[in-house]
């Protein structure tokens, strides 16, 4: 301790407290994930930038580095390995350490050399599976993750112990465990011999559900929600599916289930619910912004809890087209939509909603007063349909001329959806198709049939989440009247936000001889995002959208295809994207009819 005895005698101590600076030299390794592991691990890399006060505060790091890189080492199977770290060429053992480093600074900082010698990676030689306990449970070794000969890595032997756990308590063994567990390591053979001793406990079925927490939730409506009756065998899964059953009700801040430390005399595992209610009423407000369609703005009232059976009411006040419409064109509507989960059965939610609607695109106007009622049952977690009727009295004008219209549909729907999150996916599909027929035997002005198929998928590159390609395909059709007989909002529209971004609203596809779109009856829709996290939840997109509009049934890409491509910044919030999006048309019909750049600011996401 020389060195450090003559720092301290110095005038007030300086120079034991300037900063010992250094640099880290690592070493050329062939095993990635060892190099990688040596890097995370060391704290002298790590802290580079934060020099330590002295001599001994590197010395202390660099041979707290020698330990950790030493466990890093033997938990990825190099038993063998050995650590070396040198300060200014000396290793950090020898106590000339100290006056090696004494005179570093910032510009001349001490090297910091760190030298691995792995030798031979161990291996796996044995794998052993005791159970002195009954019952005894079937255990599929190929679902364990490791086998006698892969790399005798700690990950590797601790995630075998999480997947037998796992494994036995599907079998419906809810206490089970691996009550022991051993791994010897024979230096001759370069092996280690790993023995888990299994603990299984008793089988159970699940027992009874109680709940803690509640406020305004009816409790007598949350056991209609449990999946499962007492009496069914005990599964994991199951426990899974009671939390997001209840969790997808959208009235709890939280939930968390906690089985029961014992069985009850039947053999029954009874679990407790304890959740936190979010507040029922809620309040809030939106803008949207789109050089083709102006200003539009949106707010709302909603009750979580209407009835105390997680009923949810919302009542929705819109206007838009603000600037781009004046005076009593503004686009304005008042809705009411009430949603009832789990109506008269689990899994199946009753929707209902009414409203007043005017509109005023280039199109056409149109007032209108509508109503409808939908059912919608789960099949499965992945597969949902629907079917319903709807209602809707109003008037559109177009080219001057005002036409009423009693249009009452039967909308019919199926999805299909393995996206990994409803408002925000980054892997995985999505289809749905939607058709809406309307009678007249119901009372409809005229028989006609609308449809429209969406499909959409997500890949995510970085696993997670961070660079996410997205694509999305729209087809609709219409059967029935001539394009001219069928009510203008029916119609097929493309252009703007929503389809092809780039274009006006609604201004691809066929137009009268004053410019202004006609709509079609049937649509082909594309698009393609590279969506790319910069920083926290805000990222950028890159996008291209193709599409156009039909006057046939069934699009026949007699038109040539429509694209607009662009860029935006995304910020994701809890309601879903806010984006603010630059679109430009790359092969618009009449250059002259387009803007160069447009421009839309919305809350949600385009697909």
């Amino acid at each position: 301790m020389l060195g450090l005895a003559a720092a301290l005698a110095l005038p007030g101590g300086q120079a034991a407290l300037a900063a010992a600076a250094y640099e880290v030299t690592l070493p050329e390794l062939e095993d990635a994930q060892l190099a990688g592991a040596i890097e995370d691990a060391s704290n002298l890399l790590a802290l580079q930038e934060e020099p330590p006060p002295g001599p001994t505060g590197l010395v202390r790091r660099a041979r707290a580095d020698v330990d950790r890189l030493r466990q890093v080492l033997r938990s990825l199977g190099y038993y063998e390995g050995t650590v070396s770290i040198a300060l200014g060429g000396v290793p950090v053992g020898d106590a000339a350490v100290f006056d090696a480093v004494d005179e570093a600074s910032e510009e001349s900082p001490a090297q910091a050399e760190i030298g691995i010698e792995p030798g031979p990676r161990f291996t796996i030689g044995r794998l052993t599976l005791e159970q002195p306990e009954a019952p005894a449970v079937t255990i599929d070794r190929a679902e364990l993750g490791v086998a006698p000969g892969d790399a005798a890595s700690a990950q590797a032997v601790l995630s075998a112990q999480n997947r037998l756990v796992r494994q036995m308590r599907e079998q419906g063994h809810p206490f089970a465990e691996v009550a022991d567990r051993t791994a010897v390591v024979d230096y001759a053979t370069d092996e280690m011999e790993v023995t888990y001793r299994l603990a299984p406990g008793p089988r159970a079925d699940l027992g009874p559900v109680t709940f803690e927490g509640l406020e305004h939730v009816n409790r007598d409506f949350l056991q209609r929600v449990v999946p499962f009756d007492p009496g069914t065998p005990y599964r994991p899964g199951r426990v899974d599916d009671l939390r997001g059953d209840l969790s997808n009700l959208g009235v709890f801040r939280s939930v968390r289930v906690d089985p029961a430390p014992e069985l009850t005399e039947d053999g029954e595992l009874p679990l407790v619910v304890t959740v936190e209610e979010r507040p029922r009423r809620v309040i809030g407000f939106g803008l949207s912004f789109a050089t083709s369609e102006g200003i539009g703005a949106r707010a709302y009232w909603g009750h979580r809890n209407l009835f105390g059976n997680a009923e949810e009411l919302t009542i929705n006040g819109e206007v838009g087209r603000i600037a781009e419409n004046t005076g009593l064109d503004i686009e304005r509507s008042l809705t009411f939509d009430f949603r009832k989960p789990h109506f008269r059965r689990r899994n199946q939610t009753l929707l209902a909603a009414a409203g007043y609607v005017f509109e005023a695109p280039d199109a056409f106007e149109r007032e209108a007063f509508t109503a409808s009622a939908t059912l919608e049952r789960e099949i499965t977690p992945q597969l949902r349909v629907g079917a319903g009727l709807t209602f809707s009295a109003q008037t559109v004008e177009e080219d001057g001329e005002e036409e009423d219209f009693l249009l009452i549909g039967i909308p019919l729907s199926v999805t299909y959806d393995v996206t990994d999150n409803l408002l925000n996916p980054t892997e995985g599909y999505k289809v749905s198709l939607t058709t809406t027929p309307f009678p007249q035997a119901l009372g409809s002005s005229l028989n006609m049939v609308r449809s429209q198929l969406t499909a959409s998928a997500y890949y995510d590159f970085s696993d997670e989440g961070d660079t996410v390609l997205a694509g999305r395909v729209m087809v609709g059709s219409l059967f029935g009247p001539e394009t001219s007989d069928v009510p203008a909002d029916r119609r097929f529209y493309a252009g703007g936000g929503g389809s092809v971004r780039g274009y006006d609203f609604q201004s691809i596809g066929p137009q009268d001889a004053s410019g202004d779109p006609l709509g079609g009856r049937s649509l082909f829709a594309t698009s393609l995002e590279l969506r790319q996290t910069i920083f926290g939840d805000v990222g950028l997109v890159g996008f291209v959208d193709g599409g156009n509009v039909y006057d046939t049934s069934v699009p026949d890409f007699d038109e040539t295809l429509r694209f607009g491509a662009g860029i935006g910044v995304r910020y994701y919030t809890d309601f879903g994207p806010i984006r603010f999006d630059i679109g430009v048309p790359l092969n618009p019909e009449n250059r002259s009819d387009q803007p160069p750049v447009s421009v839309y600011l919305s809350l949600g996401q385009a697909f």
